[in-house]
């Protein structure tokens, strides 16, 4: 079986290094900025959006007047900028997708993004980018054995270089791992994760919480910078500090339980969760507003804040290596049905945590309910292959 995931590691470039960073970012940058431009002057023209190809014919004209877009910039991470621009305007043209909205023109340290496609190599604790040279990066964990790097995307944030290893192995087909016995789990907000043995893995730590309420007063002091200045400027790296613990502290958080599940567990099975319709914004549009809004918008902070989409990408891989594998079942209904009786009704859920079946007064915690739902139908599903 073939795993594709992507590895964080972060990097310590030399000054020099850290310059030409970011000089090719700024060269990215400049690029994005200057398709956007044209691409919205063949609106304003009353003309569709021109896709990769009609755009890319640009660059070379570009090079030809800008040189430094040759001497500090590189070529297939400048293509790899246009194409980012041209996803975002089809998803944002995309009726199935009415929250993307337009791309926008990036300012300076903002989303400094480099995607080097090929001619990449790691080398112990080093990773060397084309035009860069050999950088060393933190090494904080070991790439599995025989891994190929496909591509590497460095991005910065705030003061720090991050390389995404993006890599590509084998393992062994999914098979049962030490302890095969089938395991649904129930992700909720209250609770990470309640599985159908009993076992609760509880929301993220109080440390979160605080660090959520120290990014909104950075935000706000942010706010009341003047736009352009140096404090402003400095404002942003401590916003950007803030996020990052606050990503770091997600990702940690997604990596010990999903380890723990795949170490001791052959079969999991998980609810398939429409993760972009679920925090959809409810504001509407202006013909037809929607209503509780800021209700919606403190869910959908809750459920992102959660990472449950890290966690179940992070939990496929690591059953994989473990030789067991992750399905995913659709969740209707999976907490307003009865395990016992199979009666479903809205009502057996009369609050967040309790149920209290209607047809034959089976009581439970509603996520423990769930769970022993989900994996049902995960059997059911077994039986089928």
């Amino acid at each position: 079986m073939e795993v594709h995931r992507t590895d964080t590691y972060r990097l310590d470039p030399t000054a020099d290094q850290h310059n030409h960073l970011k000089r090719m970012a700024g060269c990215g940058r400049f690029v994005w900025n200057r398709a956007l431009e044209l691409i919205q002057t063949y609106r304003a023209w009353g003309e569709g959006v021109p896709r990769y190809n009609a755009v890319e014919a640009h660059l070379a004209q570009w090079k030809r007047v800008f040189p430094w877009l040759v001497t500090d910039g590189h070529s297939q991470a400048l293509q790899q900028r246009l194409r980012d621009l041209d996803q975002a305007w089809a998803a944002a043209l995309d009726p199935e997708q009415p929250d993307a909205r337009p791309p926008r023109f990036k300012a300076r340290g903002s989303g400094d993004t480099i995607r080097f496609p090929q001619g990449v190599a790691v080398r112990g604790a080093q990773v060397k980018l084309p035009k860069i040279g050999r950088v060393r990066f933190r090494k904080s964990r070991n790439l599995p054995e025989e891994a190929e790097v496909r591509s590497v995307v460095v991005t910065r944030d705030g003061a720090h270089w991050f390389a995404h290893l993006q890599i590509r192995y084998t393992v062994p087909d999914p098979g049962y791992a030490t302890d095969p016995h089938v395991l649904g789990l129930d992700l909720g907000v209250a609770r990470f994760l309640t599985a159908s043995d009993g076992t609760v893995f509880p929301a993220l730590t109080a440390r979160y919480e605080r660090l959520q309420k120290r990014l909104a007063r950075e935000q706000r002091r942010l706010a009341r910078k003047q736009k352009g200045s140096n404090n402003r400027a400095k404002q942003r790296d401590r916003v950007a500090a803030v996020h990052r613990k606050l990503r770091n502290i997600r990702t940690d958080f997604a990596h010990q339980v999903s380890t723990a599940l795949a170490k001791s567990h052959g079969w999991v099975v998980a609810e398939d969760l429409n993760l972009g319709g679920m925090t959809r914004s409810a504001r509407g549009t202006a013909e037809a507003p929607g209503t509780g809004v800021r209700q919606k918008a403190g869910l959908n902070r809750s459920i992102l804040a959660q990472g449950w989409g890290q966690f179940l990408d992070a939990l496929a891989y690591k059953l994989a290596e473990h030789g067991g594998t992750l399905i995913r079942v659709d969740p209707a209904h999976t907490s307003q049905r009865c395990p016992e009786c199979g009666h479903a009704e809205a009502a057996n859920r009369p609050d967040q945590a309790t149920f209290a079946c209607r047809g034959c007064g089976y009581t439970d915690h509603a996520d423990r309910v769930g769970a022993i739902n989900v994996r049902a139908r995960g059997i059911e599903a077994l039986a089928t292959v």
